[in-house]
């Protein structure tokens, strides 16, 4: 009876630690935090490591295949850039009780935003020529460089 109890608490003990040692370093996001119009000039000039930021919607059908992909990449890459996804048309407190339920791909990001203002004017302060076409994506270097692009960026590109 004792050793059927003891494979019981080591079977146990070992899914556990499983289960921890796949889980993510970072906590999930849980809420939506704001970006307004200075937002993105704010984390140009203060970054410390290659960001990646791509721009979603609720209603883009090919976004979460790029948000995931773009996640997948970073933990991959070198460098260990850090990933945001900056939603165009769900403000933060919008977010329901379901929200991260039906958006499960967000939960990979380190930051999960949300526009809070005018909506041409944040696209203008992220990007001039951006007319709100999604998945758009910045990849952002600590002294500002940064490339975008309309979709998924070419593999090249993640690579620099």
């Amino acid at each position: 009876m004792y050793r059927k109890a003891g494979r019981w608490c080591l079977a146990l003990v070992m899914t556990a630690l499983c289960l921890v040692s796949t889980a993510p370093a970072m906590s999930a996001p849980s809420q939506l935090e704001p970006f307004e119009v200075g937002t993105f000039s704010q984390w140009r000039s203060s970054l410390k490591r290659p960001t990646w930021v791509v721009f979603t919607a609720t209603w883009c059908a090919t976004c979460p295949a790029v948000v995931s992909d773009l996640i997948r990449a970073a933990r991959q890459h070198p460098q260990q850039p850090v990933v945001w996804a900056v939603l165009t048309d769900v403000a933060p407190g919008e977010e329901d009780a379901r929200f991260w339920s039906r958006h499960a791909h967000l939960r990979g990001a380190d930051r999960v935003l949300g526009f809070e203002g005018i909506p041409q004017a944040i696209r203008y302060a992220v990007d001039p020529g951006w007319r709100g076409t999604v998945p758009h994506v910045a990849l952002l270097e600590p002294g500002g460089r940064m490339a975008l692009f309309s979709g998924q960026p070419p593999a090249s590109a993640l690579k620099r």
